[in-house]
């Protein structure tokens, strides 16, 4: 009876090592797919999300070099010390590697602001060609232009549109890009990219 348990005891302390690593590193990984949407929805993919993502990934590959190290000293001691530490240094990894897809997600969503911002400015076109056509210029505001039932784009500042009476331009700022944005003139009636690097 005392030789069975005795028997027992290595292979029911492995299921106890083996469910305490699933369960540490499956929350791990559920608050980093937490934290990557949250991020991607707040920062949607600009520089301070690309900033954060580099700064996060730095320390990560520490951690990786380190939760290997546990996990050789806990196969050869056996111990549960350092399977812990292994555990929580993966977890750190697991999560800070699940922020790279939340930079996607967030480039995405940051692309589908821009276009937001197209269109709202686009759908303003006729009418200011339709105030220039019956006052002879350009307004000077677009305010009284604006459509009422919506709101303006996040992307839109408060001087988005520019008029100097003869020909008038629209400017989309761009998150993505450092001093990022884009141009729409009557002049030519397009968008142009404009950033620091560019």
């Amino acid at each position: 009876m005392s030789l069975s348990s005795n028997e027992d005891a290595p292979a029911a302390l492995k299921r106890s090592m083996y469910r305490e690593s699933i369960l540490t590193l499956s929350s791990f990984t559920a608050a980093g797919i937490v934290l990557a949407i949250v991020l991607a929805l707040l920062l949607r993919g600009s520089k301070s999300h690309l900033l954060f993502l580099v700064v996060a990934l730095i320390p990560c590959t520490i951690l990786l070099g380190v939760a290997v190290i546990c996990y050789v000293s806990a196969a050869v001691t056996r111990y549960q010390g350092p399977l812990r530490a292994g555990n929580i240094s993966a977890g750190l990894f697991i999560l800070g590697l699940l922020q790279v897809p939340g930079l996607v997600i967030g480039d995405a969503i940051v692309e589908l602001d821009v276009l937001e911002a197209k269109r709202f400015c686009e759908a303003l076109v006729d009418p200011l060609d339709q105030f220039q056509l019956e006052h002879g210029q350009y307004p000077e505001k677009i305010n009284e232009l604006l459509p009422s039932s919506e709101g303006i784009p996040r992307l839109l500042g408060k001087n988005f549109y520019r008029s100097d009476g003869e020909v008038f331009s629209f400017e989309v700022h761009d998150p993505s890009e450092m001093m990022g944005f884009y141009d729409y003139s009557s002049e030519n009636r397009k968008w142009t990219h404009w950033a620091f690097l560019d």
